[in-house]
């Protein structure tokens, strides 16, 4: 009798328990209603809701969310997409993965798990969504660009990843036979303006992909504000090999630009607009026809990611773009004008001359050997014979004072993206007509606004603002040249790196006591004639060669700059003489640098170089045996940046001279087959 009143108890207990728990999940049975009464964002609710799809609402997962809602707001999403979105776990896994004890230890080792450095921010998934105006879904229009193209663009409601769920479909119908183009078919795309601060935090977009047709090629643009109609987007062309969803990253620097538009190629994240999707045909698979495609769960996602070997990319006539991400790699120049100015020249007697009779000196410093007498001035502009006696009056006054990343020099093998202190001073001792800089080299210093700043100061003006190196630039700084040699010595006393950016039209011996103070010097050889020289510089070439085999024998590291100028230094044998000499004199590891001349000064009304024909001076210094070779002033194009001579791989890529996008050097070798990399790193 009493082990039955007992049982009776226990089951009593037992229906009790269980009608409390049937309560609470009546409340609460799913863990999307426990997210909502938690106050999580209604967007992270949506990815929380697919950890429960068995409908059983475990304490593993309550964790979880419990957990998830202690997060700041704007976390609160990512982490939700980060651990319940991966779309590669079933439901229990990832409940055991995130119970509580473990979440900890996997935020531990974020480093060192492939799954948790990765970051998503959903853009569009399709759930319960309808395509309106609201949402800005973009349908494209009946009647495409040619006769017979048709689509329609609509959500799915019947075929999604996940088990239930929409996805976005673009249903269309292509004239089969020959048509005059190819490549624009039936497309859609999204108006996105409203996620462009995301951009900039995130290395590309992922989304699922489906097609009826694995010979269409499929497109993802990517456009900018104030070209929505433009056709002519960023672009990543891409086949599927499979007619199931097949996952798809694309990172921001794989977007490509057509050929003839690569000037412009730099994709700034910060002005995406707009995104679309488009399927086409291709000159090799005309063969038109009626098909679908669809489209979901499109994610911004942050982390290194490998293209899916379940795809091929198509991207002939095609160049790589650098990605531009608005504040956070924005152009480091700025110039300094808080300084005091100078009301009145400064003297200061100069070095490397002689006297002659009477009063008349000599300039020694460069192969001018200008001859002054009493109150001559040189041809430089700002060296003056002053009672017998030779004085430079641009000591201690600089006209142009910036703070430049290493890379506008340009100098590539030295310490990327490097803050520095660049300065000049008025005057040169070329005459080049093609001078950006001529309203202040082209004159002497009392026609220029100068400020006061002795060498020390400018050593205390670089560490204030966090400059690593002192470039002397702007004009040429061989005619500042005792200004030039003291800061140099402050600047090694004090660890800073020292760079000079020069025709390299000085004599040996003064070159050779400046390089005992210089880390980099670049020079501007400007052409590879006595002719161009005489007519352009009024110089002459043979100094310019010499000063090149100096600084390498003295141990300084040297780049090389050609500006290319239609019809005066493009001659293709020319280029090629110069690449010989360069190979055999210096050395096959010195880089050079082909820029783009823009018109200015007296050849204002020449044309800007063609980029084919730096192209070709590329192919020609490589043929020459060169391994480091560049295309300069031709923003985004991808000679800029440098690739390793032996595996071929990407080393720096460089935006321009705003940011470095990747660096893959470490410890001044290749990181992937260990190939020295020549420079100063």
């Amino acid at each position: 009798m009493q082990k039955k009143i007992i049982l009776k108890s226990l089951t009593t207990l037992f229906l009790l328990i269980f009608v409390l728990f049937t309560v609470i999940f009546a409340l609460e049975d799913t863990a999307e209603q426990y997210a909502q009464s938690l106050g999580i964002e209604e967007s992270a609710i949506k990815i929380i809701s697919r950890l429960d799809r068995d409908n059983h609402f475990d304490e593993l997962e309550k964790d979880f969310i419990t957990w998830l809602a202690s997060q700041d707001k704007e976390s609160q999403f990512k982490l939700a997409f980060k651990y319940a979105f991966d779309g590669e776990i079933s439901a229990p896994e990832m409940s055991e993965i995130l119970s509580t004890p473990i979440i900890k230890k996997i935020e531990s080792e974020k480093t060192s798990s492939p799954k948790s450095e990765i970051e998503y921010f959903m853009l569009d998934d399709f759930e319960d969504k309808k395509i309106t105006e609201e949402n800005k879904w973009r349908l494209g229009k009946e009647k495409m660009w040619q006769e017979g193209f048709y689509q329609n663009v609509y959500i799915d409601s019947k075929n999604s990843v996940e088990d239930s769920g929409s996805s976005l479909c673009i249903a269309y119908k292509m004239p089969t036979g020959p048509r005059i183009t190819f490549g624009h078919g039936c497309l859609t795309g999204i108006d996105s303006e409203q996620f462009q601060k995301e951009y900039v935090n995130y290395d590309g977009i992922t989304f699922f992909i489906k097609t009826t047709d694995t010979t269409k090629k499929l497109v993802t643009h990517i456009g900018e504000a104030d070209n929505k109609d433009s056709q002519e987007l960023y672009e990543f062309n891409f086949f599927i090999h499979s007619n199931d969803w097949t996952k798809i990253y694309i990172p921001f620097n794989r977007f490509k630009i057509p050929e003839e538009n690569a000037i412009d190629s730099v994709l700034r994240l910060d002005k995406i607009s707009h995104i679309h999707f488009e399927v086409c045909d291709t000159p090799e698979n005309p063969g038109g026809g009626v098909g679908k495609v669809w489209i979901d769960e499109i994610a911004l996602y942050k982390g290194e990611i490998r293209l899916s070997t379940n795809i091929k990319e198509k991207d002939d006539n095609f160049k790589q773009i650098a990605v531009y991400r608005g504040e956070d790699s924005q152009d480091l120049s700025f110039s300094i004008e808080d300084l005091p100015k100078s009301k009145k020249l400064a003297l200061h007697e100069a070095l490397y001359y002689q006297k002659l009779s009477g009063n008349t000196v000599q300039c020694e410093l460069c192969p001018n050997r200008c001859t002054l007498a009493e109150g001559e001035v040189g041809d430089c502009n700002n060296r003056k014979n002053i009672d017998g006696k030779l004085y430079t009056l641009v000591y201690g006054q600089p006209c142009a004072l910036t703070v430049d990343p290493i890379e506008k020099g340009p100098m590539f093998h030295m310490k990327p993206g490097m803050r520095t202190l660049a300065l000049g001073t008025a005057g040169c001792n070329l005459k080049c007509k093609n001078c950006q800089n001529w309203q202040f080299t082209q004159v002497g210093p009392e026609e220029t606004e100068n400020y006061r700043l002795s060498p020390q100061e400018a050593i205390n003006l670089a560490s204030k603002n966090d400059c690593e190196a002192i470039v002397f630039t702007y004009n040429d700084p061989i005619v500042s040249y005792e200004y030039v040699l003291e800061m140099a010595k402050l600047a090694k006393k004090n660890n800073l790196k020292t760079i000079m950016i020069t025709a390299g039209y000085i004599n040996p011996e003064p070159l050779r006591e400046l390089c005992q103070y210089m880390d980099a010097i670049k020079i501007d050889l400007k052409g590879f004639t006595n002719e161009f020289y005489q007519q352009v510089c009024r110089a002459t070439l043979q100094p310019v060669l010499d000063a090149i085999k100096i600084i390498k024998t003295e141990g300084v590291w040297l780049e090389i700059v050609n500006l290319v100028i239609p019809s005066f230094n493009d001659n293709s044998s020319e280029i090629k003489a110069m690449c010989s000499w360069i190979v055999e004199n210096v050395g096959p590891d010195i880089p050079i640098h082909f820029s783009r001349f823009w018109h200015s000064y007296k050849l204002e009304n020449m044309e800007t170089t063609p980029v084919r024909t730096l192209e070709s001076a590329f192919s020609i210094a490589t043929a020459a045996g060169l391994n480091y070779v560049y295309i300069g002033n031709v923003p985004g194009h991808s000679k800029g940046n440098t690739y390793c001579p032996h595996c071929g791989k990407l080393l720096i890529e460089r935006i321009g001279f705003l940011a470095i996008g990747q660096n893959h050097i470490v410890n001044g070798k290749c990181r992937y087959c260990q190939e020295r990399i020549p420079g100063v790193w």
